[in-house]
């Protein structure tokens, strides 16, 4: 027994399980019997929704060249079998429909009474309806075990307002070690008058506290050749009478 089923993909989908599982319990019920289930195939053509539509435009086409070489052996095929428009089934080189699909349980007992032609035997079968309400209902998924209520989780703690931050002063650098105050150097001592060996008239005498000046000075108290006890010039032997009009510069001594 041979069964040949032409469908468009994603239209007959539906149809086309059913179609499958209708052969399944045709071949458990002649494994039961003891026949070989293998003597009932079932071939199903699937078509994609374009190549269907381009398929019904050459289906009357005679000159094989006008057809497309992907579509040649599809027109072909269907030719053979007489069939003109999609979907379509054949059984046993008989063409069952095509264009409109029959009913699920007139196929069930179209295929059926082929069965029992074929076999000689008084085949059951029961169409897709009867099983459905035979078969027992799905278990029911075991309901999710009930926790225990836990009490309502307490209200948040008032939140404080948030103060404004006050910046910190910058850190003061340390201050650098006080160290101790040292009492101020003493004055040094006073040096001793300076003493101031005269050469000359005065050999071996010893002048102290006159001012030492280059030449002949504007006053005789600065000059190392002035004698102040007795008033007397030791260079020139001058008596001095006004010490601060030195004789030496007297004019005509110049």
């Amino acid at each position: 027994m041979y069964i040949k089923f032409y469908t468009i993909s994603e239209r007959y989908d539906e149809y086309e399980k059913s179609i499958r599982s209708l052969v399944e319990n045709l071949r458990a019920q002649l494994s039961k019997i003891g026949e070989n289930p293998d003597r009932v195939k079932l071939t199903i053509v699937k078509v994609k929704p374009d190549t269907a539509n381009e398929t019904a435009k050459y289906i009357n086409e005679k000159e094989e060249k006008k057809i497309p070489p992907q579509l040649r052996y599809l027109i072909s095929a269907l030719k053979q079998d007489g069939i003109m428009m999609l979907p379509a089934m054949v059984m046993n080189n008989k063409k069952i429909f095509e264009g409109e699909p029959l009913s699920i349980d007139q196929i069930t007992s179209t295929i059926l009474n082929e069965a029992k032609a074929e076999f000689n035997m008084d085949i059951q079968m029961q169409s897709q309806q009867q099983q459905q309400k035979q078969q027992p209902p799905p278990p029911q998924p075991p309901s999710p075990p009930q926790l225990p209520q836990l009490p309502p989780p307490s209200p948040p703690p008032p939140q404080l307002p948030q103060l404004p931050l006050i910046p910190l002063p910058p850190p003061q650098p340390p201050s650098p070690p006080q160290l101790p105050q040292l009492p101020p150097p003493s004055p040094p001592p006073p040096s001793p008058p300076r003493q101031v060996e005269v050469e000359g008239a005065f050999r071996g005498a010893v002048v102290t506290g006159f001012k030492l000046v280059m030449g002949r000075p504007d006053d005789c108290n600065d000059c190392i050749y002035y004698g102040a006890n007795r008033g007397l010039c030791l260079l020139f032997g001058f008596k001095v009478k006004d010490p601060t009009h030195p004789p030496c510069k007297a004019p005509g001594l110049n």
